[in-house]
């Protein structure tokens, strides 16, 4: 499967856990629908770089040593 489709379908499993989706089923007014989606846009940016690692590591490298993201790195740390 090409990179950019994983990626794609990495981000979009990230739905399910959306505040918009959950704010706008229990009816926030319009005016309102920034906040969740500044929410679940902050939440894609933090998992955004496991994402692609994961899809750099199935594409091109061994799938069997897919490294563990290491909490005491920065995010730069994390995604190289």
């Amino acid at each position: 499967m090409h990179p950019m489709t994983q990626f794609s379908m990495g981000v979009m499993t990230c739905q399910p856990d959306s505040h918009f989706v959950k704010a706008y089923s229990s009816g926030v007014h319009k005016s309102k629908y920034w906040v969740s989606t500044l929410e679940d846009a902050l939440d894609v940016c933090a998992k955004v770089s496991r994402i692609a690692t994961l899809v750099y590591h199935n594409s091109f490298k061994n799938t069997a040593n897919i490294p563990n993201s290491d909490p005491s790195l920065d995010y730069g740390a994390n995604f190289a």
